[in-house]
């Protein structure tokens, strides 16, 4: 579930490191794959409201993974005008 990811994103944050740590390592694979997937699914939503571009759109989680990023970051990305 979308909320459980985030609260499990932000439950790991304290443990930031800029080492591959377990937590850390754990958090890349959350924000790089099941945040993207678990967002997707609201994809219908999200292009609808973006309009000409909402159909060439894609979801990317980042985290810088190695040094590990200390602020996460997901990104929209409308492929048109990117």
């Amino acid at each position: 579930m979308l909320s459980d990811t985030i609260r499990e994103i932000a439950s790991l944050q304290p443990q930031y490191s800029s080492e591959n740590t377990e937590p850390m390592q754990r958090k890349g694979r959350l924000i790089r794959q099941t945040l993207p997937s678990q967002l997707a699914e609201y994809h219908e939503r999200f292009s609808a409201r973006l309009g000409t571009f909402g159909g060439s759109t894609d979801f990317e989680g980042r985290d810088g993974s190695i040094p590990a990023r200390q602020q996460p970051m997901q990104e929209r990305v409308a492929k048109a005008i990117s």
